[in-house]
């Protein structure tokens, strides 16, 4: 309830008025719903023989927190997948590099004249030793899948 009588409800239909909160607390809500069914799912898992197989998709709804809280989230919310589920999460943030994921739990992707790249890092003999400087791979361009600034660095230079 707001100071001028609004009212905004959030329940599993969804959120009414929702163009009365900004977009980053639009996310976190829509993120705390997601977590909360991600725990319902794994309960209804844990009580019954017949568990079936959840996928999650989770596209770069957390651009707007803090990395540390984004970091937290996605360790939460890996720790309360079932059994068998599925979580893909999108972001540009790099300290989720720095998670304790294995490997093949990392795919990049860019874009190489209008066509979408994918790179699957455990399949580079090279990042396969080097596992720790996944970051630094990626920060260098060893993938070549970081988008061009040369336009940006043209105005800003005068070139």
């Amino acid at each position: 309830i707001f100071n001028n009588g609004d009212k905004l409800l959030i329940d599993s239909n969804g959120i009414t008025h929702k163009d009365r909160l900004s977009s980053g607390t639009f996310d976190s809500i829509k993120i705390a719903l997601l977590l909360s069914k991600i725990i319902s799912d794994k309960k209804d898992c844990i009580n019954s023989d017949n568990c079936i197989t959840h996928t999650y998709f989770i596209d770069e709804r957390m651009s707007k927190v803090h990395s540390e809280l984004e970091v937290s989230i996605v360790n939460l919310m890996i720790d309360k997948l079932p059994h068998n589920a599925q979580l893909f999460y999108t972001t540009h943030n790099y300290d989720v590099l720095e998670m304790n994921l294995p490997l093949h739990s990392f795919v990049f992707m860019g874009k190489e004249k209008g066509k979408t790249v994918i790179v699957q890092p455990e399949k580079n003999e090279i990042i396969r030793k080097n596992k720790k400087d996944l970051l630094y791979f990626l920060k260098n361009d060893f993938f070549s899948i970081l988008p061009s600034t040369q336009g940006i660095d043209e105005l800003l230079f005068g070139e």
